[in-house]
């Protein structure tokens, strides 16, 4: 999977000119000697604004462990992927704390800013029942608060799906109530969208950016002209284009 992203005002802008790609690490390739943009971007914070390359992977934990650290180099961002949550708000960290001197390691070699992503496939009853219970969204914005404050520097919420109104609802008070805690400490804060969904005005200004999951089409692959007819959905719905992260297959 790719994503590619870039400021601007038109679904021409995004295709055509390519400014913020990211690269799925699924496909194991070695990196460059040197790191395109980690010098010039630390944080995802301000990148829609000053239209800086970002280049990110998506490193499955599974993976991490035996992840050639010299090919982070030609990353600016990982995103270690994906951790689970239950019902109640906690986050497995002894999947984290088992692979921490890895992505450490990965952070110091190649200079990569890590994130953290949660969820991903079949995480939908957890990820309601939790943003539907105020005690369990304080106990999961905790526990996310202290991965950021521990190794991270942006959570990737990836909640598949959130397909019905009343889980809308939810996700969007879980939205609005994380972005306050991690905002503070400085963190971003990244929703996935699939191409099927169109979510909330208050979910969109809140997050900095959407993972905008065009590859996640049953079938074939998807083409150009469906990644166009994605990406021009989600403006329609009123997100600002430069904060539209196109996903392209690109892993194996």
């Amino acid at each position: 999977m790719i994503m590619c992203m870039r400021s601007g005002n038109s679904l021409g802008d995004i295709l055509g000119n390519i400014l913020f790609v990211i690269l799925v690490v699924f496909v194991f390739a070695w990196g460059s000697e040197q790191n395109p943009g980690s010098e010039q971007i630390q944080q995802f914070q301000g990148s829609e604004q000053t239209n800086q390359r970002v280049i990110m992977g998506y490193l499955p934990e599974w993976k991490a462990r035996f992840y050639p650290h010299a090919a982070a180099k030609s990353l600016t961002h990982v995103v270690y992927f994906g951790l689970t949550t239950d019902r109640g708000g906690a986050i497995n960290r002894a999947i984290l704390k088992r692979d921490r001197p890895f992505l450490e390691r990965i952070r110091r070699v190649s200079g990569a800013v890590l994130l953290l992503c949660i969820g991903g496939g079949h995480s939908d009853k957890e990820f309601h029942d939790l943003a539907c219970s105020v005690q369990a969204r304080k106990n999961f914005i905790n526990n996310v608060r202290e991965c950021c404050h521990e190794l991270f520097s942006g959570i990737v919420i990836d909640w598949e799906y959130p397909d019905t109104g009343e889980k809308m609802r939810a996700f969007e008070v879980m939205v609005k109530e994380l972005a306050q805690a991690i905002h503070a400490r400085g963190c971003c804060l990244i929703v996935t969208v699939p191409a099927h969904l169109i979510y909330t005005p208050v979910i969109y200004d809140t997050v900095d950016y959407l993972h905008l999951m065009s590859y996640d089409h049953r079938g074939k692959c998807p083409t150009l002209e469906q990644a166009r007819r994605d990406v021009e959905a989600q403006i329609k719905a009123g997100v600002r284009a430069g904060k539209i992260c196109l996903g392209i297959p690109f892993y194996g």
